[in-house]
């Protein structure tokens, strides 16, 4: 994370406001007040439902952001920004700088309309919003360059289109830089049309830190990145996230490197577990390093690969690849680069805890021989810790869990639309 990525959230959860706090209710012209806000001034929405959008522009400093919130965080008694028309979007945030937006219910039917959509911005948070039944993109950031998103704890629920949306297409009109999406919670992206549908997606040349996010039925991949054309840029970081049932492809799909896919649990898809894909034949199948993830039946099995030469820094090493015992684990079985470590269980239930149905423990047996019998490098790349934040020691166990069991996980629930377990820090 960003120092001042970091900074925004600990300004935002201390609640240190140091400018003017103004309340507005329904019938008020709240979007107006940005045009005079000031660093550290606070926009606040009472209880009610808000039916006009809004254009902000509005620039805090790195001590003193920005804030548009909902005066109560209780379900039921936010602020609800409805936007019934189809000419504009929910929220646009144009040419602005260190800005909190928090605590917002955010909702629209057309699907021209997006719910919060960012323009050459830097240093934007977006935290414990909640996103239901968007029939357009929830939150995007395409239309500009923008550094610093930071995109946290929001719920995006019965979504007809992709949830989340980074940089441009064509990698060239725009791109994100320094992007960090973590704990939010996906449930359901599921356009009826012929969208995709995508949980998560980065496009090329943007990058990003995807951690810790719980990711529910989406008709396309619930994570994917599109990868660099420079193989010396800033890896995506995939890690620590639960993926389940997408419903036409892999649940995490990898379209170019540099990227670094550890430690996810990804269960149920239409295809594999983790894809790589050398999309549009960009040949950007590089430096991509897939270790310690835990995939469950998955129809096409646990890993399958697209594109990969030899010499590309490319690794799978270390992952654990359990159910669907009538395909190969791995596709194709030897792929170009460097595989080694990973672990093979046909039958589910003869490795983890209780992989039959959800709630799931995919934590390795007590008694499993395959507890702490993997070796990791010395390569940054390699995972300090687990899923649940415990640290790996080494020799390790294979797959996103390290085989320890301590009294706070006693046990843990995966899956049933739950969030993923809160990691701990040891």
């Amino acid at each position: 994370m960003t120092r001042i990525s970091l900074m925004l959230i600990l300004l935002f959860t201390l609640g240190t406001a140091q400018g003017e706090q103004r309340v507005f209710g329904p019938k008020d012209n709240w979007c107006a007040a940005f045009k005079d806000a000031k660093p550290g001034d606070e926009i606040v929405l009472s209880k009610g439902i808000y039916l006009k959008p809004c254009t902000i522009r509005a620039h805090g400093t790195a001590d003193k952001p920005i804030v548009l919130r909902s005066q109560s965080a209780v379900l039921g008694n936010r602020a609800v920004v409805a936007y019934p028309g189809s000419t504009s979007n929910v929220i646009d945030v144009r040419a602005s700088s260190h800005l909190l937006i928090q605590d917002l219910d955010i909702t629209a039917r057309s699907k021209q309309v997006e719910g919060i959509k960012l323009y050459d911005v830097k240093d934007i948070l977006i935290q414990r919003c909640r996103f239901h039944r968007l029939s357009g993109v929830s939150i995007s950031a395409n239309g500009a360059d923008s550094d610093g998103i930071v995109i946290h704890a929001n719920e995006f629920k019965n979504l007809q289109a992709t949830a989340i949306y980074i940089g441009c297409h064509d990698g060239e009109h725009c791109r994100a830089r320094n992007v960090r999406i973590e704990g939010n919670l996906i449930d359901g992206a599921m356009p009826r049309d012929d969208r995709t549908g995508y949980g998560i997606q980065i496009k090329l040349n943007s990058d990003a830190v995807i951690r810790d996010n719980t990711i529910y039925s989406t008709k396309g991949p619930g994570i994917m990145v599109y990868g660099n054309e420079d193989p010396d840029s800033v890896p995506n970081l995939i890690e620590g996230n639960y993926v389940q049932r997408s419903a036409w492809e892999s649940g995490i799909l990898i379209g170019g490197g540099p990227a670094i896919v550890r430690n996810n649990v990804s269960v149920d898809h239409g295809l594999s577990g983790i894809a790589t894909q050398n999309y549009k034949g960009r040949g950007l199948q590089h430096g991509i390093k897939i270790v310690h993830n835990t995939l469950l039946n998955n129809l096409r099995g646990g890993i399958s690969v697209e594109g990969w030469l030899a010499d590309q820094g490319n690794v799978i090493a270390n992952n654990l690849i359990a159910g669907v015992p009538d395909q190969q684990p791995i596709k194709p079985p030897k792929p170009m680069g460097s595989h080694s470590g990973n672990a093979f269980c046909p039958k589910a239930s003869d490795c983890l805890m209780q992989p039959d149905q959800p709630p799931f423990d995919l934590r390795l047996h007590p008694n499993s021989q395959l507890r702490g019998s993997r070796e990791m490098g010395d390569e940054d790349w390699w995972p300090k810790d687990d899923f649940l934040g415990l640290k790996r020691e080494n020799p390790t166990s294979p797959g996103a869990f390290e085989g320890r069991y301590p009294a706070e996980f006693d046990t843990i629930e995966l899956g049933k639309y739950k969030p993923r377990p809160a990691r701990i820090q040891e």
